[in-house]
């Protein structure tokens, strides 16, 4: 951030001015005693602001930054520290994940995508295990493929074949599914690599993480690229994505480029004929 949240600690809730970033508007909240009990760290979030309710729990969504806390009665004991951006080593994903990084004997297949190869471990891809979230470990979710575990299973040729091609599928966007198999987090990307994540996480079976994107590139979309995200959600089926960009159309129709809705007029009619009736209040 340009500029630090400055924390009173008599109040209990603070929220820091609005910023822009990413096509949209957010802004800091933070709780000096903690939002809920036992009222002994401080909670820091991050919110959007007009943005449709996003539940995504799951996320792990992670940015670099530092945290300085001033002591303005003493300041030689000032802390600033940069919080890790990946699972502690010590827990059971960042074990995992340091497997992942640094297979050496213990692979056992190799995926191939977009002309890259990775090792990994087949026990670890096809198990049906939870895994406690990162930061939540009340919370527990699958997040390991359904699709590898069918294939190691089927008794296919390809089944035990040491090398499991992946034709079509990102490499970078497989990067991001390995470490959530692995570490339980999904981590950040690029925007640009939302897209072909999400639709890898629907062809491996990992509907959590494909949940997860999609509530992204919600969060991520503008008006100009409004109406090529709902007709890329519609195409594949995405009926919770595509409602909740319905509900941003409503609020920004008017920011729509024109050469945007003569595009989806073209692609799609029927979406671009249920939009119109949205916006006339019949849909």
């Amino acid at each position: 951030m340009r500029e630090g949240l400055k924390i009173n600690k008599l109040k209990d809730k603070q929220t820091s001015p609005s910023f822009a970033a990413g096509g949209r508007t957010w802004c800091l909240t933070c709780f000096p005693k903690q939002d809920a009990p036992p009222h002994t760290h401080v909670s820091l979030f991050l919110e959007c602001q007009g943005a449709p309710g996003i539940t995504d729990t799951a996320a792990g969504v992670r940015v670099a930054f530092s945290l300085t806390a001033y002591n303005l009665s003493d300041t030689t004991i000032n802390i600033t520290k940069t919080p890790p951006a990946a699972p502690p080593r010590e827990s059971v994903g960042g074990d995992l994940l340091a497997l992942l990084e640094r297979p050496g004997a213990t692979s056992d297949v190799t995926l191939v995508a977009g002309g890259r190869s990775f090792p990994a471990h087949r026990a670890i891809l096809a198990s049906t295990g939870y895994l406690p979230l990162a930061g939540h470990p009340q919370l527990w979710h699958a997040a390991r493929s359904e699709f590898f575990a069918r294939l190691f299973d089927s008794g296919m040729s390809d089944s035990s074949s040491r090398e499991v091609p992946l034709p079509d599928a990102d490499p970078d966007a497989l990067v991001l599914l390995l470490r959530y198999m692995y570490g339980g987090v999904l981590e950040a990307c690029a925007p640009a690599v939302l897209r072909p994540a999400a639709e890898l996480a629907d062809r491996l079976l990992l509907p959590a993480a494909r949940a997860s994107l999609q509530q992204r590139l919600v969060a991520a979309t503008c008006p100009d690229r409004l109406l090529d995200d709902m007709a890329w959600a519609e195409a594949r089926g995405y009926g919770t994505m595509l409602a909740a960009l319905e509900t941003l159309y409503r609020r920004d129709a008017a920011k729509v480029p024109s050469e945007q809705v003569e595009a989806l007029a073209e692609r799609s009619p029927k979406l671009m004929a249920r939009l119109h009736l949205l916006l006339l209040g019949r849909g």
